[in-house]
């Protein structure tokens, strides 16, 4: 079984994609490598996320317990915040936040604040503000701000 392939081969990707999010972390927040500052960002990296963009990922890390600046790396590393959401991967994953259509569908409830109706994760908003529920849904953490009670998954 080469590398990629199987549950090893899984787990080798998560373990790369992990490691890839949380550099590109580092270096929005800090311009490099070095110190980790919080959720303070580098001038260089506050010029390449579009406005729209930006604003999308501090509303929706609003909503949950993950720093927005996660939320930024990811939409670094899937499509440069959104220059490329129209690319579809080898999987079939789109949209700014490259979801995969059925796992974007476990998580567009509710639409957020201009969300498309129905939610797609071609839009810009939805799936920004559905990629903290895929990763805290996975984890049984948290509940969605204006959902009281609502437990995700």
């Amino acid at each position: 079984m080469g590398v990629g392939t199987g549950c090893g081969g899984a787990l080798i990707l998560v373990a790369a994609a992990t490691v890839t999010v949380l550099a590109t972390v580092l270096t929005l927040t800090t311009g490099g490598l070095g110190g980790f500052s919080g959720s303070a960002l580098s001038s260089g990296a506050v010029a390449d996320i579009p406005a729209v963009m930006l604003t999308l990922y501090q509303q929706a890390a609003a909503t949950c317990t993950l720093p927005w600046t996660v939320l930024a790396a990811i939409g670094k590393v899937e499509s440069d915040h959104g220059r490329a959401r129209d690319e579809v991967s080898s999987a079939g994953a789109l949209g700014p936040m490259q979801f995969e259509p059925a796992t974007f569908a476990a998580y567009d409830q509710p639409v957020p604040p201009g969300g498309a109706s129905p939610p797609t994760p071609r839009d810009r908003t939805d799936p920004v503000y559905a990629a903290p529920w895929d990763g805290l849904a996975a984890r049984g953490e948290g509940t969605r701000a204006g959902t009281p009670g609502v437990k995700y998954p």
